[in-house]
């Protein structure tokens, strides 16, 4: 029996299927002696390796007050972000959010090579 990740073009692992190659019936899969993690680790597409992902390395900043924006700085290319009022959006360099009401406010960071990042801003 051997591991497999099947993977998204971006390079996301999909799934890990441990079996026979055989039973595998899917065209993007890279086979690996070992375990695969999908949270920590992603398929480097352009070499066909599993490598880890790295922690997200980008800044914000707000000052904690209503009608203040709230900015995030430097995102890794095609960094996928589920904001608060429920929306997903891809971005990438620098991107805000507007902040009206008071209140706890989650950010959810997503990109196939970096580790899933949530941020909480607190607004009074």
């Amino acid at each position: 029996m051997r591991y497999f990740a099947i993977y998204n073009p971006d390079g996301s692992i999909e799934r890990v299927y441990f079996g026979l190659l055989e039973s595998l019936d899917i065209e993007n899969y890279i086979e690996s002696g070992e375990p695969i993690n999908p949270e920590y680790q992603y398929v480097d597409v352009n070499d066909l390796v599993i490598k880890n992902k790295e922690n997200f390395n980008f800044n914000y900043d707000n000052l904690g007050e209503i009608n203040t924006p709230i900015y995030f700085y430097d995102l890794p290319e095609n960094t996928k972000i589920h904001w608060p009022d429920g929306s997903t959006s891809i971005e990438s360099g620098d991107v805000s959010f507007e902040v009206n009401a008071t209140g706890e406010y989650w950010f959810m960071f997503y990109n196939p090579q970096k580790i899933t990042q949530r941020v909480i801003i607190n607004v009074a």
